[in-house]
């Protein structure tokens, strides 16, 4: 008979009756991916980033287009999407699993009521098996002076 260490017999009696606690779920790879109107290629954001809404004008009304991309080896599910921040908007998405490589878009808005700058947070939700994760991105606008030059006429 091979002589076994004591703490090796622990440890295999530990795992086996599960005592070594519960194996975590790999952390999603979550990347924001956004574009607006003065954008040529979509920006990718990791989360703790910053995404930048263009300058608006007072009263009006700016979208960037968004995703939540899963740049992981396994799937999540999308629980939600949230944004805090006086201005700032963000469309509803239906909880959603998201497979590895896939996207779920949404988007985001913002409408300043006040000359200045705004800031906010978006916050994304998610579960990876039973893992709840939450991930924030930090949100910043200005709103402008309208141009009320009429270029055509000068």
């Amino acid at each position: 008979m091979i002589p076994v260490p004591k703490r090796f017999l622990v440890c295999i009696l530990a795992l086996a009756a599960g005592l070594a606690g519960p194996l975590r779920a790999q952390a999603p790879n979550l990347v924001v991916r956004y574009v607006n109107a003065d954008m040529t290629a979509p920006a990718s954001v990791l989360p703790g980033g910053s995404i930048t809404v263009p300058g608006v004008a007072a009263g009006k009304t700016t979208e960037l287009t968004a995703t939540a991309d899963n740049q992981g080896a396994a799937a999540w599910t999308l629980r939600s999407l949230t944004v805090s921040g006086a201005g700032f908007s963000v469309s509803s998405v239906s909880e959603t699993v998201v497979p590895p490589g896939s996207t779920v878009p949404f988007t985001i808005g913002f409408s300043g009521p006040a000359l200045g700058r705004y800031s906010g947070r978006l916050t994304i939700q998610v579960n990876s098996g039973n893992t709840p994760y939450v991930y924030v991105f930090y949100l910043s606008a200005s709103v402008v002076a309208p141009d009320y030059v009429d270029r055509k006429s000068v």
